[in-house]
C-alpha cells in the first residue's frame, strides 16, 4: 500500500529460511534496477556489502545497532507467552522455535527466560525444539513431547501455523485442551478465532511493521546524499487469550 502511493512496484523474493538461498538472492537483486530492499534477514552479516537503501523488517539481533529497522519486541513476546502459560498452572512449557540461528528464536527464548526466572524457576536448554516453520512441524514436535513428558504442559509456538499444527496433534491423541495442554501462537492470523478452538496467540503488528519499513525505506531512497541515519521502530505484542 506505501509502496504504491510513492510510485513503487514491490518485487517479492522467498529465501525459506535458508543462508545460502539468501546470499544468492542478494546477488540477484544487486545486479536488478531495484531502488530498495526491505527484508526480513535470516544472517545479518549478508547484508554489510549492500550496496542499495535497505531496511530490516522483524528482524534484528541486541548487536545490529547500525541498521534501520521495523520490529516487533520479541522478548516481551516470549515473556507474555510463559508468563501466560506459568499462570495456567502449566510449569513445563516447551517452546517450539524456528531457526535456531536467527534473533527471533533468540530473543522470544530470552523472554521465555525471564518469565520463569520470575518465579524462580530454571528454564532447561532442551526444552526449546528449533526448525518448527510448518502445520506439520508442529505436528510433529508434539508427538515427539508426548514421548518424553506427561501433561500438564504447555506449548508455545514460532508462528499460528505451528501452533495449530500442535493443536491438531494433542486434539488426535485425546488430550484435553487446555486442561492438559495448553497452546500460545504467535501472529494472531485471521484464521485463529474461527477455529472450533479458538487460538491463545501472541498479535504482533505485521501491517505496521510493513508500512513503516516502506515509509523509511523511502525517506532514504529519496535523499539526494547517502542516507546515513539510523532509524529503528519496535512494536509492543498483545496476549490474545481465546480457548487453548
Amino acid at each position: 500500500d506505501i509502496a504504491r502511493t510513492h510510485n513503487y512496484s514491490v518485487v517479492a523474493c522467498h529465501t525459506q529460511e535458508d543462508p545460502d538461498m539468501e546470499i544468492q538472492q542478494l546477488n540477484r537483486i544487486q545486479q536488478l534496477d531495484l531502488a530498495g530492499l526491505l527484508t526480513v534477514p535470516i544472517n545479518e552479516a549478508n547484508y554489510q556489502n549492500l550496496r542499495i537503501p535497505f531496511m530490516f523488517l522483524s528482524r534484528c539481533s541486541a548487536t545490529c545497532n547500525t541498521v534501520s529497522y521495523v520490529i516487533n519486541n520479541d522478548i516481551q513476546g516470549g515473556y507474555l507467552a510463559a508468563k501466560y502459560l506459568l499462570e495456567q498452572g502449566k510449569r513445563n512449557i516447551y517452546f517450539l522455535s524456528g531457526p535456531e540461528n536467527i534473533s527471533v528464536a533468540t530473543n522470544r527464548t530470552h523472554g521465555i527466560r525471564n518469565a520463569y526466572r520470575e518465579k524462580d524457576i530454571p528454564f532447561p536448554k532442551n526444552r526449546v525444539l528449533y526448525d518448527n516453520l510448518q502445520f506439520k512441524d508442529g505436528y510433529r514436535a508434539f508427538e515427539r513431547i508426548m514421548k518424553i513428558c506427561r501433561p500438564p504442559f504447555g506449548l508455545f509456538c514460532s508462528s499460528d501455523i505451528v501452533a495449530i499444527g500442535a493443536l491438531s496433534a494433542a486434539r488426535a491423541s485425546g488430550y484435553r485442551i487446555p486442561d492438559d495442554v495448553s497452546i500460545v501462537g504467535y501472529d494472531n492470523i485471521p484464521i485463529d478465532q474461527y477455529m472450533d478452538y479458538p487460538l491463545t496467540t501472541i498479535a504482533q503488528a505485521d501491517y505496521q511493521i510493513g508500512s513503516h519499513g516502506m515509509k523509511m525505506l523511502a525517506e532514504m531512497i529519496s535523499s539526494e546524499e547517502p542516507y546515513r541515519k539510523v532509524n529503528q521502530i519496535m512494536f509492543e505484542p498483545e496476549l490474545i487469550v481465546r480457548k487453548t
